[in-house]
């Protein structure tokens, strides 16, 4: 699946927006860092990245739908503990940052989780654990 660049419109923003998420969780032990209480410091980031990519069609572009979809199911399929399914998303987003072979590819690449991200954020929020941010 081909994962394409994002709008030059757009592209620095969520640049901006993802250095934001890992600045805060900078300085944070790995394991520390995956925890849900601190992964939640970090959603305001990523609903601003999610308003800039609703302002293209960046998301159902190409496979991206397709590519979401069979993320989130390997996600769900992590087990029925929502905050261990919200630190295998981050870890598996990392793993796929890791992968990327240049900045536009790094910033495509967190854009595509963004929706991921904040819906598995959400999920914990509904279980009542952490309050609206």
């Amino acid at each position: 699946m081909q994962i394409e660049n994002l709008p030059e419109s757009i592209d620095a923003d969520i640049q901006n927006c993802m250095a934001d998420v890992f600045e805060t969780l900078q300085g944070m032990a790995p394991e520390e860092s995956y925890l849900a209480t601190n992964l939640m410091k970090t959603r305001p980031f990523f609903l601003k990245a999610l308003a800039l990519l609703r302002t293209t069609d960046y998301l159902s572009r190409g496979d991206h739908l397709n590519l979401l979809k069979a993320l989130d199911f390997e996600i769900d399929a992590n087990g029925d503990d929502l905050e261990d399914n919200l630190a295998f998303c981050w870890v598996t987003m990392v793993n796929n940052l890791e992968m990327a072979l240049t900045q536009q590819e790094f910033n495509a690449r967190f854009a595509l989780f963004v929706p991921l991200v904040l819906r598995k954020m959400n999920e914990v929020q509904a279980e009542a654990r952490f309050p609206a941010a």
